[in-house]
């Protein structure tokens, strides 16, 4: 009996996996938009830049570099043009 209540507890929880995965999957900022994947591909070209630290000179790419550089710019640049709006949606006038 010990053995049954162990195996409702791991089905229990790969249906919590299973749930949270199909959640994740149709969230509206998830894996089938741009809004996701733009940032995470912008974390793998950071990551590769930090893999480069201990490179030797010869091995650094340039296109990576310029890569990393210029959508450092991009964002620092976007980053200032924001204007925050207070107060919830719904109280606006259209």
């Amino acid at each position: 009996s010990v053995r049954y209540g162990q195996k409702v507890i791991a089905m229990a929880s790969s249906m919590s996996l299973i749930s949270q995965a199909r959640q994740f999957w149709n969230h509206p900022a998830g894996p089938k938009t741009i809004h996701f994947w733009a940032p995470t591909f912008k974390w793998g070209i950071s990551l590769a830049n930090v893999a480069d630290f201990y490179s030797p000179v010869e091995k650094i790419s340039a296109p990576q570099q310029g890569a990393v550089a210029l959508t450092g710019i991009i964002w620092a640049r976007f980053s200032t043009q924001i204007k925050p709006v207070s107060g919830s949606p719904s109280r606006k006038r259209c």
